[in-house]
């Protein structure tokens, strides 16, 4: 007999199955995301290496600004945002962010999961299929900042695998950021 350790057992096939819905999430975002999404920000469109993003509270002045850091591979738009919840309990109070570049998928989904998309200013749709390396801000990685049905959702896919929330949360994590499911 297996001694209750008031954990559950972890079934790898239930992990697997989370993990590769979280993949085929993040590759069907553009379809749900650029119909949310302002595409008429007049800037010329720049490659995304030389994007920049900006986070409005109602004036004309932004709250906080991001740009494409390649050291570590953070997008404008999620410097803006982990700028922004450092001074900030939440996102409600956002009127817009405006990026000069599209979002690249990764992105998307991280804003989608805020429930913010609907804020997103931009020159484009989303187009990006992959970027290199990019990385998931751990200013952001707090499931009290999601939009509480996309976190629902995200947790629907790894039901009966065992895992907690922070287990969860780490696997959606190494998804997005080496785009593997398995």
């Amino acid at each position: 007999m297996i001694p209750d350790t008031g954990r559950a057992r972890r079934n790898p096939q239930k992990i697997r199955n989370g993990r590769s819905s979280i993949l085929s999430d993040l590759n069907s975002v553009a379809s749900r995301c650029n119909k949310l999404m302002k595409t008429n920000l007049e800037v010329p469109s720049v490659d995304f290496m030389d994007c920049d993003a900006d986070v409005y509270e109602g004036s004309d002045d932004p709250s906080e600004s991001g740009s494409y850091t390649s050291g570590n591979s953070t997008h404008a738009e999620m410097n803006a945002l982990a700028s922004y919840i450092r001074g900030e309990t939440d996102f409600e109070t956002i009127s817009k962010i405006t990026i000069t570049a599209p979002p690249c998928k990764s992105c998307a989904f991280v804003l989608e999961l805020l429930g913010i998309i609907g804020k997103v200013k931009t020159t484009k749709a989303i187009y990006k299929n992959a970027t290199g390396s990019w990385s998931f801000p751990d200013d952001l990685k707090d499931t009290r900042l999601f939009d509480p049905g996309r976190w629902q959702t995200i947790r629907g896919y790894f039901k009966d695998s065992g895992l907690s929330d922070q287990e969860i949360l780490d696997e959606m994590v190494a998804v997005i950021q080496s785009r593997s499911a398995l």
